[in-house]
Protein backbone atom coordinates (compact mmCIF):
# COMPACT_ATOMS: atom_id res chain seq x y z
CA UNK A 1 0.00 0.00 0.00
CA UNK A 2 1.53 3.65 -0.74
CA UNK A 3 2.32 5.84 1.93
CA UNK A 4 -0.09 8.90 1.06
CA UNK A 5 0.73 12.38 2.91
CA UNK A 6 -0.62 13.08 5.92
CA UNK A 7 -1.74 16.35 7.33
CA UNK A 8 -3.90 18.18 10.24
CA UNK A 9 -6.03 20.59 8.65
CA UNK A 10 -6.75 22.86 11.69
CA UNK A 11 -8.52 25.16 10.26
CA UNK A 12 -11.41 22.48 9.12
CA UNK A 13 -10.66 20.61 12.00
CA UNK A 14 -9.95 17.08 10.26
CA UNK A 15 -6.77 14.83 9.65
CA UNK A 16 -6.40 14.50 5.55
CA UNK A 17 -4.58 12.21 3.61
CA UNK A 18 -3.65 13.17 0.00
CA UNK A 19 -5.01 10.37 -2.64
CA UNK A 20 -3.03 12.31 -5.29
CA UNK A 21 -6.21 12.09 -7.47
CA UNK A 22 -7.43 15.41 -6.24
CA UNK A 23 -9.40 12.94 -3.60
CA UNK A 24 -8.68 13.33 0.01
CA UNK A 25 -9.32 10.61 2.85
CA UNK A 26 -10.15 12.58 6.47
CA UNK A 27 -11.30 11.81 10.06
CA UNK A 28 -12.93 15.05 10.99
CA UNK A 29 -12.39 16.07 15.21
CA UNK A 30 -13.32 18.82 17.33
CA UNK A 31 -11.13 19.21 21.08
CA UNK A 32 -13.24 17.86 24.10
CA UNK A 33 -12.95 20.73 27.15
CA UNK A 34 -10.45 18.13 28.70
CA UNK A 35 -8.12 18.54 26.06
CA UNK A 36 -8.90 15.50 24.43
CA UNK A 37 -9.22 15.19 20.63
CA UNK A 38 -12.99 13.88 19.55
CA UNK A 39 -12.73 11.83 16.60
CA UNK A 40 -16.00 11.87 15.15
CA UNK A 41 -16.40 10.96 11.11
CA UNK A 42 -14.04 9.03 9.32
CA UNK A 43 -14.37 9.59 5.24
CA UNK A 44 -12.71 7.69 2.13
CA UNK A 45 -13.45 7.92 -1.56
CA UNK A 46 -15.11 5.28 -3.05
CA UNK A 47 -12.83 4.47 -5.18
CA UNK A 48 -10.30 3.99 -2.70
CA UNK A 49 -12.15 1.67 -0.77
CA UNK A 50 -10.40 -1.25 0.51
CA UNK A 51 -7.16 -0.60 -0.43
CA UNK A 52 -6.15 -0.19 3.51
CA UNK A 53 -6.77 4.06 3.60
CA UNK A 54 -8.61 4.23 6.71
CA UNK A 55 -6.58 2.34 8.54
CA UNK A 56 -3.62 4.29 7.08
CA UNK A 57 -5.49 7.53 8.58
CA UNK A 58 -6.33 6.05 11.71
CA UNK A 59 -2.89 4.93 12.68
CA UNK A 60 -1.36 8.15 11.79
CA UNK A 61 -4.06 10.67 13.51
CA UNK A 62 -4.02 8.19 16.55
CA UNK A 63 -0.11 8.66 16.25
CA UNK A 64 -0.45 12.40 15.73
CA UNK A 65 -2.70 12.50 18.89
CA UNK A 66 -0.41 10.60 21.42
CA UNK A 67 2.90 12.38 20.24
CA UNK A 68 0.84 15.85 21.28
CA UNK A 69 0.47 14.00 24.32
CA UNK A 70 -3.66 13.94 24.34
CA UNK A 71 -6.31 11.29 24.74
CA UNK A 72 -8.90 9.97 21.78
CA UNK A 73 -12.46 9.96 22.15
CA UNK A 74 -13.43 7.50 19.54
CA UNK A 75 -16.94 9.03 18.58
CA UNK A 76 -16.51 7.70 14.79
CA UNK A 77 -17.30 3.62 14.79
CA UNK A 78 -14.38 3.03 12.43
CA UNK A 79 -11.75 4.70 14.84
CA UNK A 80 -13.09 2.92 17.82
CA UNK A 81 -13.43 -0.60 15.43
CA UNK A 82 -9.69 0.30 14.40
CA UNK A 83 -8.62 0.87 18.44
CA UNK A 84 -10.53 -2.51 19.04
CA UNK A 85 -8.35 -4.50 16.90
CA UNK A 86 -5.23 -3.04 17.16
CA UNK A 87 -3.68 -3.41 20.59
CA UNK A 88 -1.08 -0.78 21.04
CA UNK A 89 -3.82 1.62 20.51
CA UNK A 90 -5.99 0.48 23.67
CA UNK A 91 -4.45 3.54 26.24
CA UNK A 92 -5.09 5.81 23.99
CA UNK A 93 -8.67 6.51 24.41
CA UNK A 94 -10.12 9.08 27.10
CA UNK A 95 -12.33 6.57 28.30
CA UNK A 96 -15.39 8.52 27.91
CA UNK A 97 -17.66 9.87 25.17
CA UNK A 98 -19.02 13.14 25.57
CA UNK A 99 -22.49 12.90 26.37
CA UNK A 100 -23.99 14.25 22.97
CA UNK A 101 -22.28 11.84 21.22
CA UNK A 102 -25.61 8.84 20.98
CA UNK A 103 -24.16 7.35 18.01
CA UNK A 104 -20.46 6.24 16.95
CA UNK A 105 -20.50 8.05 13.51
CA UNK A 106 -23.15 11.08 12.98
CA UNK A 107 -23.60 10.43 9.46
CA UNK A 108 -24.29 6.61 10.32
CA UNK A 109 -27.65 7.36 11.46
CA UNK A 110 -28.57 9.20 8.40
CA UNK A 111 -27.05 7.07 5.40
CA UNK A 112 -26.85 3.44 4.54
CA UNK A 113 -23.71 2.23 6.73
CA UNK A 114 -21.24 1.82 3.87
CA UNK A 115 -21.84 5.17 1.59
CA UNK A 116 -21.70 8.42 2.66
CA UNK A 117 -22.67 11.37 0.06
CA UNK A 118 -20.96 9.08 -2.47
CA UNK A 119 -17.97 8.29 0.18
CA UNK A 120 -16.85 4.53 1.28
CA UNK A 121 -16.64 4.21 4.94
CA UNK A 122 -14.20 1.95 5.68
Amino acid sequence: MKDYRFSNNTAKRRYELDLEDGQIAMIEYYLAPGGEVALTHTEVPYDHAGQGVGSQIAFKALTDIREQGSKVIPQCGFVASYIRRHPEWQGAGAGRRPPHSSSPCRACSRNPPSVHGGFFMS
